[in-house]
């Protein structure tokens, strides 16, 4: 079996037209996010995280169709679909979708920011951006985004410069996550924050 975990967006979304997003997240069991970019195309992206377990692509395909058919049932349009594993599974899902998305690794790494300004500097050092979920209201929390196309090792590497960096304006990470995106339906949707 192996974990994946689906993101699907959709479209932007009203303070008012939030909570009917919320409770059905919750009747489709999967958590509600809502990221605000820093900048770009496309500054607010509502989405779900569901994380499911499946035996190979035919079950998570499946899966994957019925959520959609739901957000389209709820009016809700799905703007992108991404779907996740953890790096340990990185070998063994690689050729899934090799015509109709280009695969690559994203980390996450949580941060207290007191200076936006700044840490968004710091992250541009490493090609990383600021984001944060709205729905959490986390005051002077965002999230550093790091996408690579180029491999583990790249990544890997970059994780380390930009932490050390951290370390030294007493900026620790204080929960981070390294994925390999499988399957991006709309890349173009972060246009104007990350590349």
């Amino acid at each position: 079996m192996i974990t994946f975990e689906i993101h699907i967006t959709t479209q932007k979304l009203s303070e008012q037209e939030l909570p009917a997003f919320v409770d059905f997240c919750a009747k489709i069991e999967a958590k509600p996010i809502l990221i605000e970019l820093s900048h770009g195309k496309s500054t607010q992206q509502p989405m779900i995280s569901k994380v499911v377990k499946c035996d190979g692509k035919a079950s998570l395909e499946f899966i994957l169709e019925d959520l959609k058919n739901l957000f389209v049932a709820n009016s809700f349009s799905v703007q992108r679909t991404k779907i996740e594993v953890p790096v340990k599974y990185h070998s063994a899902t690689k050729g899934f979708y090799p015509t109709l998305s280009k695969t690559y690794f994203e980390w996450h790494g949580k941060v207290i920011v007191s200076d936006t300004k700044s840490m968004q500097a710091l992250a541009e050092k490493f090609g990383g951006k600021l984001s944060k979920n709205s729905l959490k209201n986390e005051a002077n929390r965002k999230f550093i985004t790091l996408r690579d196309f180029d491999g583990e090792a790249s990544i890997m590497s970059r994780i380390q410069a930009l932490k050390t960096a951290l370390a030294e304006v007493k900026a620790p990470v204080l929960k981070e996550e390294l994925e390999f995106c499988i399957y991006d339906s709309n890349l173009q949707l972060d246009a104007g924050w990350i590349n």
